[in-house]
């Protein structure tokens, strides 16, 4: 059962790469399919989600939302982007109208105090993809949050959509709690050994899913280039519009997704270089 609802689960780069390559032929309704399909196997995902993926879903799939006219829709998916990566902003070049929108949720939000989240059990837990320790609070952003978790390395990855309110201290029990087949409950605390702890996996983690984003961006603008070329040696003039209309979704992808990535790794030398005593749950 696990096996076959992991094969039908949606590759989230893949989707990603679907949502773009439709914006690329201003195929909104494609676009906008894609993004809720990859929205709703969140859940389903076999393995821990890519941070840095996760918020350029949102970010993308917000933005579709108000290229449609479906400003309601839009700011809630802008607002599950900044409850994952509160610090992340949007691509100036996906708009005027999507970086302002973006803005307004983004600022309410970091105004607002946040919550807490404890879990508890013997389980390996990730928040909106970052490994998280059980048995204490973690500072999370008011907002929606995706957690995953296994009760042990061969068993089947778990999810939930969690939503913390400001000032909410919320405590979830998860796994069977017999211990028979889970592994030993993760510390609160952070070790200063060799093996540095949680915190260094965590930012080992989000430097290479920065750096996927990076790639990821770049390849797009490098689609572009190729796109502008086209439009440079097109003798049809009726052909024009499109191959500029293409350039340009081309670059707004390739930019966004590159600037996430950066961001991301950019956190993850930070977590690395100060070492144990910093507690990744918190904003970035």
């Amino acid at each position: 059962m696990g096996a076959a609802l992991a094969q039908d689960c949606p590759n989230l780069g893949e989707a990603i790469t679907g949502i773009s390559a439709a914006l690329n032929d201003v195929d909104l309704e494609t676009a906008r399919s894609l993004s809720l399909e990859a929205t709703a196997g969140l859940l389903c995902q076999p393995e821990a989600v890519n941070t840095v993926l996760l918020t350029s879903l949102y970010q993308l799939s917000g933005a579709i939302e108000l290229y449609m006219g479906e400003t309601d829709a839009a700011d809630i998916l802008f607002e599950r982007a900044v409850a994952v990566s509160p610090l992340a902003q949007i691509d100036p070049m996906l708009g005027a109208d999507a970086e302002a929108a973006y803005d307004a949720v983004r600022a309410q939000i970091l105004e607002t105090p946040g919550g807490t989240l404890r879990v508890d059990g013997r389980v390996e837990v990730w928040l909106d993809g970052r490994p998280i320790n059980t048995g204490a609070p973690h500072d999370v952003t008011v907002g929606n949050h995706l957690l995953q978790w296994k009760q042990g390395p061969e068993e089947a990855m778990e999810a939930r959509i969690v939503r913390v309110s400001s000032g909410e201290g919320r405590s979830l029990p998860l796994g069977s709690g017999d211990g028979s087949s889970s592994p030993p409950p993760r510390s609160s605390s952070r070790s200063s050994d060799s093996s540095g702890g949680g915190g260094r996996g965590a930012s080992v983690g989000l430097l290479a899913g920065g750096g996927f984003g990076v790639v990821a961006g770049g390849v797009l603008i490098a689609l572009a280039g190729v796109s502008h070329n086209a439009f440079e040696n097109e003798p049809n003039p009726h052909e024009l519009e499109a191959h500029q209309t293409r350039t340009n979704a081309l670059a707004i992808s390739g930019m966004a997704v590159g600037a996430i990535g950066v961001a991301a790794a950019g956190v993850g030398v930070v977590v690395l270089d100060d070492g144990a005593g910093l507690t990744f749950t918190r904003r970035w």
